[in-house]
């Protein structure tokens, strides 16, 4: 048996919940595959653990550790090299972005950054703008999971600095290519999220949910929908979930006023 740590985070939704959630998952994507989930269990910071058996589960176990991370020795992180990451909170400094890629010095946990000047550079064509209104555009929220490639590591120093993959960059820009507003959502499961969109009416307002982790999604709105305007319906039913709007429009008016 394959003990299989990651960085896929309980929080929000019962546990039973995101047991069966990461079940369902797993088996649909490794259903040609010789594999058992036997267990999946949480640690005491809330991250899964996923046992499994079968002849196949070395393959299975990168895959998981690559789509949903791992935990990593700080002297074990490779610089240029991509990793699993969650932003952490986006109000507590601005100077950049906190991001958890599972990294460790002994039993502490060491927080990458995603420093300010990357996400100027990446994101509003290296414009001086302050980080708040930045994550106001995009849709930053806390536990988003996203890949991003190490750019700087100091083992002495404990620092990881770090910027967004060309993969997840494209992703986040996609709805400003098509100039679509979209919800990013964490805290909810895909059936939480779908019951709260027929409740209120709202399914027929959105073009697709976008999976991104077990209890992340990203809602593409239709054209002309108006983001914010879903968020007091649907919210008061999503619980403690938090909500955050991507939006072309407001994007726009923030690069045509910056230098």
């Amino acid at each position: 048996m394959k003990k299989i740590r990651t960085l896929i985070k309980l929080y929000n939704v019962p546990e039973e919940n995101l047991k069966k959630s990461i079940e369902f998952i797993l088996k649909n994507e490794f259903r040609e595959l010789d594999i058992r989930i036997r267990k999946i269990v949480f640690s005491t910071e809330n991250l899964a653990e996923i046992h499994i058996d079968g002849e196949d589960e070395e393959i299975v176990a990168n895959f998981i550790h690559n789509q949903y991370g791992a935990e990593y020795n700080i002297s074990e992180i490779i610089e240029n090299k991509s990793y699993f990451g969650r932003i952490r909170k986006t109000d507590s400094v601005n100077f950049g972005l906190f991001v958890d890629i599972g990294a460790y010095m002994g039993e502490k946990k060491i927080d990458a950054l995603y420093p300010l000047y990357e996400v100027r550079k990446q994101l509003v064509e290296n414009r001086k703008i302050p980080l708040k209104k930045i994550i106001h555009s995009f849709g930053f929220i806390e536990n988003l999971p996203l890949m991003f490639e190490v750019t700087e590591k100091q083992v002495i120093g404990r620092k990881l600095r770090v910027k967004l993959t060309k993969e997840s960059l494209e992703w986040l820009l996609k709805p400003f290519k098509e100039e679509n507003e979209a919800l990013i959502i964490t805290g909810a499961t895909t059936k939480m999220i779908k019951d709260s969109l027929k409740k209120t009416n709202h399914s027929q307002d959105i073009e697709v949910i976008e999976r991104i982790g077990f209890l992340e999604h990203r809602l593409i709105c239709k054209k002309n929908t108006r983001a914010e305007g879903i968020i007091p319906e649907i919210g008061y039913l999503l619980k403690e979930a938090k909500i955050a709007v991507q939006s072309p429009k407001r994007l726009k008016q923030l690069l045509s006023t910056s230098k």
